[in-house]
């Protein structure tokens, strides 16, 4: 079985694809963080650190955030 237009080759893989948004999802997470941790604004929410904020806000487990 062909792939359309003709070509039996695979431009690339579904799982490479989707590793590569994760990648570029982490580093939007990460620099939201280092925004929040460079303006303190864990403060003005009632937090004492940013791990507790990134704990609760994102309703994280401990382990998960190791």
């Amino acid at each position: 079985m062909r792939a359309r237009g003709g070509s039996n080759s695979i431009s690339a893989s579904p799982g490479r694809d989707s590793a590569r948004h994760e990648q570029a999802l982490q580093i939007l997470v990460l620099d939201y963080l280092r925004e929040i941790q460079t303006r303190q604004l864990y403060l003005t929410r009632g937090y004492g650190s940013l791990f507790d904020y990134a704990i609760i806000e994102f309703n994280c487990k401990y382990y998960n955030s190791l």
